[in-house]
């Protein structure tokens, strides 16, 4: 009776610390394999490439933009918009005049690059920060700086898709 009671108490004691070691171990933010695409390259990074490819509409494709820049600004460690930029953007592009069918014509268009954004297409983005709104950003230069280029946030992939916030004009 003695023996059998020391092998459960053994039997438990191996399966609450196994179960505790589990959660005592780093989570990643992401799965390990996204990390080879997660690059500064539209070649390799596809989100990076289908980000980077203009909208037909200027309006729409500056819309894009500025919810790209807010949603990346909010959810990538260390990433920053320059306010001043992106002021001198607006300025530039005067979406705030636009009215009626033609405004939400374009409103459409920038939206419907956001329909299926999901946590991986986030972690691509931040890592490609640099190319879309860096020096050279083919999207807008120096609007951005990248910082760490991943996430904030860890996966959850119970809860995979990300909806930007709304941006005011």
């Amino acid at each position: 009776m003695r023996i059998s009671r020391k092998i459960i108490f053994i039997a438990l004691a191996a399966c609450f610390t196994a179960f505790h070691a589990e959660d005592g171990m780093a989570k990643e933010k992401y799965p390990s394999f996204w990390k080879k695409s997660m690059v500064n390259d539209p070649a390799v990074n596809f989100p990076l490439k289908t980000f980077s490819q203009p909208l037909s509409n200027p309006v729409s494709e500056y819309i894009k933009n500025i919810m790209l820049a807010n949603l990346l600004s909010s959810e990538c460690t260390g990433a920053v918009i320059d306010k001043k930029i992106e002021k001198q953007l607006r300025k530039n592009v005067r979406a705030s005049q636009l009215k009626g069918k033609a405004w939400d014509d374009a409103m459409f268009l920038a939206n419907s690059q956001f329909t299926s954004f999901n946590f991986q297409t986030l972690a691509h983005l931040c890592a490609g920060i640099d190319h879309l709104y860096g020096p050279e950003g083919v999207l807008e230069k120096n609007l951005m700086r990248p910082g760490k280029g991943e996430p904030r946030h860890s996966y959850d992939p119970a809860n995979p898709y990300l909806r930007p916030k709304p941006i005011k004009f």
